[in-house]
């Protein structure tokens, strides 16, 4: 399994502008954060952009941040209060509410729910960085590109049971991971990643 990043060292060199630690947090923060986005956009691609607008932010307020828990929440709040912008921006612009009801109807709450399923499923994303590699490619392929079994078989030259098993692994090996760390891992798996 991967050692996990030194986050005092990423912390020190993101105050000094070095691209080693502006990359390690890229990595950690962008995928839960693009999904946190979408979910509250409903547009990948917009959302895409907003969490690039963010990270800009975190880089121009680099030296503000005194741990990594201060930089997440940093990123999170950023990202919601952006998208609520966009929400608002597209209702004055439509005049048409479905957006903006979402945020009246539901507000702080259901954003609260997206944000803590946007964590979860960060959680689990550093989980399958920590897979051995053919269970993570196997993993990947399947439920986060929604690949067939056989398209995966074919892929990596490797046969359909040989997909099966190191999905199984892929699985046990995450279960245990998110046991371990009091999440309901069945559940979580089959509701962040339905099989395809």
């Amino acid at each position: 399994m991967k050692a996990g990043p030194d986050y005092s060292s990423i912390l020190h060199g993101l105050r000094r502008g070095e691209e080693t630690a502006v990359r390690a947090l890229y990595h950690r923060f962008y995928r839960p954060l693009c999904y946190f986005a979408d979910r509250i956009l409903n547009n990948k691609q917009e959302a895409e952009d907003l969490v690039v607008e963010t990270f800009l932010k975190l880089l121009s307020k680099k030296d503000d941040f005194n741990d990594l828990p201060s930089i997440k929440s940093f990123l999170y709040i950023a990202v919601r209060n952006a998208c609520i912008d966009v929400l608002r921006k597209n209702q004055r612009l439509h005049q048409a509410g479905r957006e903006l009801e979402y945020l009246t109807l539901h507000d702080e709450e259901l954003l609260d729910n997206e944000m803590l399923r946007a964590r979860v499923l960060q959680t689990i994303y550093e989980e399958v960085e920590k897979l051995p590699a053919k269970c993570r490619q196997v993993f990947i392929a399947l439920y986060v590109k929604g690949k067939s079994t056989a398209d995966v078989a074919r892929e990596y030259h490797i046969s359909p049971q040989t997909v099966l098993n190191q999905k199984s692994k892929a699985i046990r090996l995450l279960r245990l991971a998110l046991y371990s760390k009091g999440l309901n891992a069945p559940i979580l798996l089959i509701c962040l990643f339905p099989p395809h």
